[in-house]
């Protein structure tokens, strides 16, 4: 081949095989990451510092379409992944002192408050920015602004439901207790963080579902959308809460894992990383509902193989009361380790090296209508 003719494209892989592989590298990748750290370590600064820039991801992907900001956005493969991948840990580590110094007393290493302050501003960020579209935040001229107002929102609700809601009672008497920074409100602190992390399951169920039963009418007026999908998710985080914990009587903690995170990262791979192009029936619901079940067994089947490695990656880890340690390693290593990873990958890189550059120009992020 001559030097003057052009370097032919390699061809993508195809979907879903080109998702499935991605996941295997994340996968790999995140169970590698772990394993460098002590459960303490991990658990106590490095998944904080990973979940508090996941809200960065959000922005980056759905809000952002990662077109912004432009400086990053013009750059090609590796490079501009990489730079979104700097923007997002540059905004956790800021986030993360922010937290600790304001709302952790100082305390290193962070104390499990501003934890899940963090955890609980990722469905906030997603509810923003993926459910309602971005709206209003898109109305603000610059779209980097915009970014930037729509994640401080998703922080500052984050804050206040902390704040006015929960209580630590649950965590009196063991060593991660620190009364002065206990906001002594009406529920524990695991209802408080299991219900507000279920909404982002019920809304993911709802993007499965392509809105149904919303019409296009609902839809296209953004104010109207925001409010109508809100009170589906509404109802469903309290139906799945009704089943899970009153009828099953299941510990807060035990649904937050087994149920909750399972269906989220389920969701994430068949919605981002598959971008849904599975064999599953045209027409809604029975499409969304297929979708969801899927994404329901992928994210169980996950789940057991992280919990089947745990011991080889950080060691034997207990499940259950008094400290639900082995639930917290479950899902830090799927929600504050490999989702973020599956995002920047999807997002960031845009499949890239899976999919030469010239070709990795759709939007994988998760779907908006």
């Amino acid at each position: 081949m001559s030097d003057t003719e052009p370097t032919p494209l390699r061809q993508p892989v195809a979907q879903p095989v080109l998702g499935a592989l991605v996941l295997a590298v994340a996968v790999l990748l995140s169970l590698g990451f772990i394993s460098l750290f002590s459960w303490p370590t991990f658990r106590d600064w490095v998944s904080y510092l990973l979940v508090c820039g996941v809200p960065a991801l959000f922005v980056i992907g759905a809000f952002w379409q990662t077109e912004h900001p432009r400086s990053i956005a013009r750059l090609g493969q590796p490079w501009r992944g990489l730079a979104f991948l700097g923007l997002a840990l540059a905004t956790a580590a800021v986030i993360a002192v922010l937290l600790v110094v304001l709302l952790g007393g100082g305390l290193t290493p962070p104390t499990p408050n501003v934890a899940h302050i963090a955890i609980m501003a990722v469905p906030f960020t997603f509810l923003l920015a993926v459910v309602w579209g971005g709206w209003p935040f898109r109305s603000i001229p610059s779209p980097v602004l915009g970014g930037v107002v729509l994640m401080v929102v998703a922080y500052v609700l984050s804050v206040l439901t902390y704040l006015l809601l929960a209580n630590y009672g649950s965590f009196v008497g063991g060593p991660a207790y620190v009364a002065a920074l206990d906001p002594h409100g009406p529920f524990d602190i695991w209802a408080v963080l299991t219900t507000v992390v279920t909404t982002m399951a019920a809304g993911l169920l709802v993007l499965h579902l392509g809105f149904w039963p919303l019409g296009e009418r609902v839809m296209r007026v953004p104010a109207l959308r925001a409010f109508a999908s809100t009170v589906v998710i509404a109802m469903l985080t309290g139906i799945a809460l009704v089943i899970g914990i009153g009828v099953f009587a299941m510990p807060w903690p035990s649904f937050l894992t087994g149920v909750t995170v399972a269906f989220l990262f389920g969701s994430i791979v068949v919605l981002n990383v598959l971008q849904g192009r599975l064999p599953l029936p045209g027409a809604q619901p029975a499409r969304g509902l297929v979708s969801a079940v899927l994404a329901a067994v992928v994210g169980v089947l996950l789940g057991r193989l992280y919990v089947l490695v745990m011991p080889l990656v950080s060691g034997t880890v207990p499940f259950g009361a008094p400290g639900f340690q082995g639930e917290v390693w479950l899902a830090s290593a799927l929600l504050g380790v490999t989702f973020p990873l599956l995002s920047v990958m999807t997002d960031g890189f845009a499949f890239w090296p899976f999919v030469s550059p010239a070709r990795a120009v759709e939007k994988v992020s998760l779907p908006r209508r």
